[in-house]
């Protein structure tokens, strides 16, 4: 492992220059820090999804960490990077993903936008660059700061869950929301933090008494949380990682050293409590209501993995290579599930996740985003395992951050992808290269996991590298510019939805809309509530000409023409989404009376709806 004075390049630079080398490193693993405090408890009630502001916190501070240390390499003429199967599977995962959003169905709905779910390209991309960062340029003392704040933060997090859930007091309206969400995603993401800390306050290390005494915390308000909420498929992922940590421990008892038996009975003993505890949850219910009379409950619904896998078994049969995009499978799912669902409560539900992430891949990347999927699974799992089996004895961070990696997986296979959720086990396997890795040997090996520094040594090599950093600099920066225009549309849209719900006020409802839409003009659902507003408009003053207002005639026929010229422009934007069809339609239908041939093009529009979403009644 190399020491953090290590990772400080630059002893043959001048003064100047080696004091901007590293307060460009600073600021890159400043911005890192702030990524983990604030991204499972920060969002922005100020568009229609308060967890986008999460996404912009995110995406704008991991763009400072990568211009930061793109501009360092200018100066130091060095780079360092991680080198084994692990960041080439990751590298494989996001050119993958690249084509897959290039080629999808609604590349605009694949590359950005609103991702609670973080499994588009701009949300994995940052993703991505988090790991590589700090796999790269952290030192064990730097990882230890990050998880201290990790501790924190999903400390912070268990106690306003415990807050929600209770109901025990009023929390003011900023607070109510949830920022994971909801209560079971809360569920999720907790127990990730949860066996995260477990390694800091039951096994010892050699971290600071503050991250001890939080993670301490964060284990009793996440166990009371997670009783609160009593999440079974979250009761199955622990009992599934706890058998796993079991028998992992276990196994070590057979090593000939004393100390290491020794050493791995306590934290056998303990996650085999675990698991009966969970498997326990996982089939009973406790009746908490009587203890807590205001408990707030949740019921989550998913489509089955069967119905998933079928799903992605005919889109395979129209797209097998890169499937229909990241973020499209509610596409999917309105094409082709089953007429059975309609038969259910459910029928007029749309999904915009199967029943986990790795069964929705296979339907939104296609055969060879699912396979590229699972070789960075089996990649990091083999790395970290292959690292655990060799360490003597293991540390603090190393556990926690094998528990975040390999909780995160299993989650991936049995719940839906989630925002936070992703961003930790990036944060964790990159930490855990950077703390496993050893120094650049002699020779190729996929098998280890290396830390190498490739120096820029003449004057060829440093204007490719100059060039391709120059590159890399502008093409970050126009996809922050292109981040921040798309959450200030949102911000727009959100006060054109307030106005016209909550005051009544069309003209300016329809203002914000139109600046929204200068930021964002292929926006289909901008288009769809503009088309609304002026659908209504038309039908208050046909209202007025039917009670005998001869003068609202000037106003009816421009209204109706804009809400069918913004319902037309919302199919062409997106066409692939049933509603806006059915939003045409509807519009035709009311133009019927006045505009020749609406009644064709009605049927026409329902008929586009029906090709989407062939099983629908409506």
């Amino acid at each position: 492992m190399e020491q953090e004075g290590a990772l400080i390049h630059g002893g043959g630079l001048s003064g100047s220059a080696e004091k901007i080398s590293r307060i460009l490193r600073n600021t890159s693993i400043f911005s890192i820090y702030l990524i983990a405090f604030l991204a499972p408890l920060f969002y922005l009630p100020i568009t229609p999804d308060p967890l986008f502001g999460k996404q912009l916190a995110v995406m704008i501070l991991a763009s400072i960490a990568l211009l930061a240390w793109l501009i360092r390499i200018l100066i130091v003429k060095e780079i360092n990077y991680q080198y084994g199967v692990v960041t080439l599977t990751l590298g494989a995962l996001f050119a993958v993903l690249f084509f897959a959003s290039i080629f999808s169905l609604s590349p605009t709905r694949s590359f950005f936008g609103p991702d609670l779910s973080g499994e588009r390209f701009a949300s994995m991309a940052a993703f991505i660059v988090i790991s590589f960062l700090v796999a790269s340029e952290f030192s064990r003392k730097e990882i230890g700061r990050m998880a201290a704040l990790l501790l924190a933060s999903g400390t912070i997090l268990a106690l306003l869950t415990i807050l929600r859930v209770a109901a025990l007091i009023s929390l003011p309206d900023f607070l109510q929301i949830n920022s994971a969400g909801s209560l079971n995603n809360a569920a999720a993401i907790l127990i990730a933090f949860f066996l995260f800390a477990l390694g800091f306050a039951v096994f010892g290390g050699d971290e600071s008494r503050i991250a001890k005494i939080l993670a301490r915390l964060l284990v009793i308000s996440a166990s009371i949380a997670l009783l609160l909420i009593n999440f079974k498929i979250g009761w199955i992922g622990l009992a599934a990682f706890s058998a796993v940590a079991a028998a992992f421990y276990s196994s070590r008892s057979w090593r000939k050293d004393a100390g290491a038996r020794l050493s791995s009975i306590g934290p056998s003993m303990i996650f085999l409590v675990i698991l009966g505890l969970s498997v326990s949850l996982s089939i009973f219910t406790l009746p908490l209501e009587r203890v807590v009379p205001n408990l707030q409950t949740e019921i989550g619904v998913t489509p089955s993995v069967q119905a998933t896998l079928l799903i992605g078994k005919e889109i395979l049969k129209i797209r097998p290579v890169l499937g229909t995009g990241p973020g499209t499978f509610v596409f999917d799912y309105s094409r082709f599930r089953s007429p059975v669902v309609n038969q259910t409560i459910f029928w007029n539900l749309k999904f915009a996740d199967g029943f986990s992430f790795i069964s929705t891949s296979v339907a939104t990347l296609g055969t060879l985003g699912f396979l590229t999927l699972l070789m960075f699974i089996f990649a990091a799992l083999y790395t970290l395992g292959r690292a655990a089996i060799r360490m003597e004895t293991m540390g603090s961070l190393e556990f926690g951050m094998m528990s975040l990696t390999a909780a995160g997986m299993i989650f991936w296979l049995i719940y839906p992808s989630l925002f936070v959720m992703n961003l930790l086990i990036f944060l964790a396997i990159g930490s855990f290269l950077a703390l496993s890795s050893v120094s650049a040997r002699e020779g190729p090996n996929l098998t280890r996991q290396e830390r190498r520094t490739v120096a820029v040594k003449n004057q060829i090599s440093a204007f490719i590298v100059s060039l391709l950093v120059l590159v890399a600099v502008i093409l970050t920066l126009l996809g922050a510019f292109y981040f921040v225009k798309k959450y200030v549309a949102e911000i727009y849209f959100a006060k054109g939805n307030f106005e016209f719900t909550r005051n009544g006020n069309a003209d300016t409802a329809l203002a914000r809309y139109a600046s929204a839409l200068a930021l964002d003009p292929a926006n289909d659902r901008y288009l769809i509530n503009q088309s609304q507003v002026y659908l209504s408009r038309a039908q208050q003053a046909l209202a007025r000409i039917l009670a005998g207002d001869s003068a609202a005639s000037a106003v009816f026929q421009p209204n109706l023409n804009a809400a069918l010229e913004s319902g037309r422009q919302a199919a062409a934007a997106e066409p692939n989404e049933p509603g806006n069809w059915l939003n045409l339609g509807t519009i035709y239908e009311t133009a019927i009376p006045f505009v020749d041939g609406a009644d064709r093009f009605a049927v026409a529009s329902y008929n586009e709806a029906a090709k989407y979403d062939t099983t629908s009644p409506i």
